[in-house]
């Protein structure tokens, strides 16, 4: 490692710095002594920008290491640098809070909970794919508005219960019905423009 400060103690040493510089993972601070090129040691997990006050460890005979962000030139700017794989674990609860925006970015996101519970005021979702599994589904909502191009449904039992008025436009209808169709209402109106066609081997009216 290159340093332009000399007459080093060879003993660890504390300084404080300015880091002037950043590039390829090395920095150049400004202490009292002397500019140093020093790496950031693990342990400092802020990531240090240009005009933050650190502190280093500097010994004659190991590199010099950022140990600690100690003062943000600009605190509005953070960032945590982890290299590789890492887990943040809790004994206990582990809370997440942003004042405005917490984004999640990443090209698989896998969650496991035993229980989940979402209290959101408006969401949207933008998707390719969806799949759900389910051993049982509730959905409980005051107005739901349903856009589809095609749907298809595959339905062991259908059961529907409207308790006010129920209205259906299409274009065409067409309903296939393997066994017996049966149909109960107190008043029943068929209005066709042109034709009206019952074809059954047997037709009962009245």
């Amino acid at each position: 490692m290159t340093r332009l400060a000399t007459k080093l103690d060879p003993r660890p040493c504390l300084s404080y710095g300015t880091l002037e510089a950043s590039a390829d993972g090395q920095f150049s601070v400004l202490t009292d002594t002397g500019r140093f090129r020093a790496v950031k040691a693990a342990s400092c997990l802020l990531t240090p920008w240009p005009g933050d006050t650190v502190l280093l460890s500097i010994a004659e005979t190991a590199p010099v290491y950022v140990l600690a962000v100690l003062e943000q030139a600009d605190p509005a700017a953070s960032r945590l640098d982890l290299p590789g794989d890492a887990t943040i674990q809790a004994s206990g609860d582990l809370h997440l809070a942003a004042m405005r925006a917490l984004t999640c970015s990443a090209t698989r996101l896998t969650v496991g909970a035993d229980e989940a519970a979402l209290s959101i005021v408006r969401t949207s979702f933008i998707g390719t794919v969806v799949s759900v599994q389910a051993e049982r589904i509730k959905s409980v909502f005051a107005t739901a508005d349903q856009v589809y191009r095609d749907l298809t449904q595959r339905i062991g039992a259908y059961f529907r219960a409207t308790s006010e008025h129920e209205e259906i436009h299409a274009n065409s209808s067409r309903t296939l019905v393997a066994a017996d169709l049966s149909m109960q209402a107190k008043n029943t109106l068929i209005v066709a423009e042109e034709n009206v066609k019952i074809d059954g081997e047997l037709v009962h009216l009245g």
